[in-house]
């Protein structure tokens, strides 16, 4: 019995604190180990100790005993309950744990594993949108290019009070736009001028105009609510090709199958840039907000965004970019029916602008037609750097004349002449 938990004993004498000599320990387990029946083997000379991170001396009570027990002055050293009272003090040694198991995944009505059982779904924007694919590809028995393709739909559908509200607000400044670069554009040619007075008066109209106008965050926020609909649903198509959902390899279309890849054949990619760039062309936003430029300088900028677009999303999972084409479609039908006149009318979309301030822009643009509205960008350019500098100097001198005003009511009345001092009159 005592050669049974042998090594255990020796195990736990060995990896104890440094504070015991290599050859006192060797001593005392060798004493311990007397043979009963048949010699024993004695300790490996490489036995030793190793004392790890440790600054504390004291001995462990179990050890302590176990030492205590195996030293030859104790007379019944090698009695059998002495030996089992010192393994009861010891311990059991605990039985290895058992492995774990393969992991049991929940099977749907069609065969395939559940989201949840993947580790996807949850009560999060992501996880309720995964969610309702999931319901709607199970239920509906479509493939998972179409799933995509109607819960998008479905989803920009549901949105279309948003849009609505959005370009309502989009009107309403769009409406405001012409009289506010026109008190801009006064402030700035009588700043040109040196003309201070009537700079202050068009300074005071254009700050009353800009309290009065319409706030940008109020169109602004439609279109963050949009926009975070679009990254959480981005998000979920994302989490489900990186696992990757199994079935999403085999749902796509037949120039592509594995909608967790991205397009070798740039179909989808190039389909999404040309709905962008039809969906910027279309709504007539871009022209009233810019209503000094040129109309092929808007179309060149429509255009590098929709490039811009096509290079980002081959970047993308395919399921990814169905979900974008998908909505895009749907955004610019949305867009043609609100450009409708009875439609516009209806939500009181048109565009409505003062007659007072529509007949000053003209008489403007009258004025300005021998030329300036016909400089190239670099002439441009440098026309705003000259403005710049009259201003800058403007600025300067008001200071100057402020500080020369401060100067004369502190500092004493100086004397004044009749004539110049500097010249002597003639005698």
């Amino acid at each position: 019995m005592f050669r049974k938990h042998l090594p255990v004993l020796q195990r736990r004498v060995r990896f104890t604190s440094g504070a015991f000599q290599k050859g006192k320990i060797t001593q005392n387990v060798s004493q311990a180990i007397v043979p009963v029946h048949q010699p024993l083997l004695q300790p490996h000379p490489s036995f030793c100790i190793v004392r790890h991170a440790s600054t504390n001396s004291v001995v462990p009570p179990i050890i302590a005993k176990a030492i205590e027990a195996s030293s030859p002055q104790s007379s019944d050293a090698l009695q059998s309950s002495n030996i089992q009272s010192l393994i009861e003090t010891i311990g059991p040694i605990p039985e290895a744990p058992n492995l774990p198991g393969p992991k049991v995944l929940e099977l749907l009505s069609n065969g395939e594993p559940s989201l949840s059982s993947l580790g996807l779904g949850g009560y999060y924007p992501t996880g309720i949108l995964q969610q309702l694919l999931e319901l709607v590809h199970v239920s509906a028995d479509l493939p998972w290019g179409w799933t995509i393709v109607s819960v998008a739909a479905a989803i920009r559908i549901l949105c279309f009070k948003l849009v609505v509200r959005q370009r309502q607000e989009s009107a309403k400044m769009v409406s405001v736009m012409p009289q506010l670069t026109f008190l801009q554009q006064k402030v700035l040619e009588a700043r040109q001028q040196n003309d201070m007075f009537q700079a202050a008066k068009y300074a005071r109209e254009l700050s009353s105009f800009q309290e009065n106008m319409p706030s940008l965050f109020s169109s602004l926020k439609y279109g963050v609510a949009q926009g975070a609909i679009l990254i959480s649903f981005t998000q979920a198509l994302r989490q489900m090709c990186n696992l990757p959902v199994e079935s999403l390899q085999t749902g796509g279309f037949s120039f592509m199958m594995d909608l967790t890849l991205r397009d070798p054949t740039y179909i989808l990619p190039l389909i999404n840039g040309l709905l962008f760039y039809l969906h910027l062309a279309f709504g007539k936003e871009m022209h009233a907000l810019f209503p000094g430029k040129s109309p092929w300088l808007i179309q060149l900028g429509m255009g590098g965004v929709s490039a811009g677009l096509f290079l980002l999303s081959i970047n993308f999972q395919g399921a990814i970019v169905l979900y974008w084409i998908s909505s895009q479609v749907v955004t610019v039908v949305q867009h043609r029916i609100l450009s409708m006149p009875k439609v516009k009318k209806y939500y009181k979309l048109e565009v409505s602008g003062s007659p007072t301030v529509a007949a000053m822009l003209k008489k403007e643009a009258d004025k300005k037609k021998s030329g300036v509205q016909n400089l190239g960008f670099y002439a441009r350019f440098k026309e705003g750097r000259a403005n710049n500098r009259i201003a800058e100097e403007v600025r300067r001198r008001t200071e100057l004349d402020s500080a020369a005003f401060e100067r004369a009511g502190r500092e004493p009345i100086r004397k004044t002449y009749k004539y110049d001092i500097t010249k002597q009159k003639n005698k």
